[in-house]
């Protein structure tokens, strides 16, 4: 099974400034390929760096370099690797031996730093929840009711959360390693109060990488928007053209919801939110949905809002990640939402599943 980017719902690979006093780490990559005498091979550098290529003689090949900080690394026969076979492994410095075999390249055998190592054991510690989540997404035409939908989702969230908890134990158990450092950029990046606890335990010696600086940004802005907090004002454009202002929507409770129609987690929780607004829009609850859509998609942004039934006002400057609220609120990934009370302050983050009902229940059906 080909090792694919997982562009889901994560805003990835964020390039993060990097202090001037980073060290250089120089790499030397050896490596042989069984089924592959002779050809190319492309090396990619996750943030901060220059990719590369070599040629492959007798099975056997060679890359040397640079990175500016401790990275992933990948492997790829093709230039454009996303949604190709590759090999994925970390770096630090120093010498990298890479066993690979053609048919079957994300199987391969890497040795090298112990930073190597333990990117390595994290890789094998997720691989048997994201068979389960390959799994789950091949069944998704198996059953297209809601009730298939809702059951899907549910098996989705506990996968996540148990992938989660086994990722947060890998961090535990190796907080000194770079590793660490990515794996709680690349995995608890939205989740507000496992990334502050798990930053406690990082080694300071990589705040310098883009990644280190990426967490110290998401912690920043959670305390920026921090319940309690009045939520930034924004002005952007709805699906006529016409802009609307958050701050209009004083005097009711608003969830500002960020959300796209290529995302899949948010397509399949759209249902929650539309029982939502059904049973209290009635009685001071509106939604003002944010799509983190693509330049040029304005037709699919649409189509979803129509195809799931959002009857609410829906903006967004066709930007995808670079939208200018989403960038304002610090959105790394999606659905991510916002419960605001009627003067605009921050009352709930990140309402999905039945969260939202449960919630709003509290606020307006108490006695």
């Amino acid at each position: 099974m080909y090792k694919k980017l997982k562009l889901l719902s994560v805003a990835l690979l964020a390039g993060g400034a990097v202090a001037a006093q980073a060290p250089k780490l120089d790499y030397t990559i050896e490596g042989t390929i069984k089924g592959l005498p002779s050809g190319k091979i492309y090396l990619a550098v996750f943030g901060p760096g220059q990719g590369d290529s070599a040629v492959v003689t007798n099975g056997t090949f060679r890359f040397k370099g640079t990175l500016s900080e401790p990275s992933p690394l990948i492997l790829s026969l093709e230039k454009q690797y996303v949604n190709q076979p590759m090999y994925l492994f970390f770096s630090d410095g120093g010498n990298v031996k890479v066993a690979l075999d053609k048919h079957n390249l994300d199987d391969g055998r890497v040795q090298g730093s112990q930073a190597t190592k333990d990117f390595d054991l994290l890789e094998k510690t997720k691989q048997p929840f994201d068979a389960q989540f390959r799994k789950l997404f091949q069944s998704a035409d198996s059953d297209t009711t809601l009730a298939g939908k809702e059951k899907r989702e549910k098996e989705r969230r506990r996968i996540y959360s148990a992938r989660e908890a086994a990722i947060e134990g890998f961090i535990r158990k190796h907080p000194s390693s770079p590793v660490a450092t990515y794996a709680t950029y690349r995995n608890f990046l939205i989740n507000e109060a496992k990334l502050e606890d798990l930053s406690r335990l990082l080694s300071p010696e990589f705040d310098y990488t883009s990644y280190g600086q990426e967490i110290k940004n998401a912690i920043a802005n959670n305390k920026k928007l921090a319940i309690g907090n009045t939520a930034p004002d924004f002005t952007q454009n709805d699906t006529l053209g016409n802009p609307v202002t958050l701050s209009s929507f004083k005097g009711k409770y608003v969830l500002v919801d960020f959300w796209a129609s290529w995302c899949g987690p948010c397509r399949a929780d759209n249902p929650n939110l539309v029982k939502a607004f059904s049973a209290y829009k009635d009685k001071g609850f509106t939604i003002l949905g944010v799509s983190l859509d693509m330049p040029g998609a304005k037709a699919r942004w649409m189509k979803a809002i129509h195809d799931d039934g959002l009857t609410w006002t829906h903006v967004s400057d066709l930007k995808g990640w670079q939208n200018e609220v989403a960038k304002v609120y610090g959105i790394k990934a999606v659905p991510t939402n916002f419960l605001l009370d009627p003067n605009g302050k921050i009352v709930a983050k990140d309402l999905h599943g039945d969260q939202l009902q449960k919630t709003l229940s509290e606020i307006f059906d108490r006695s």
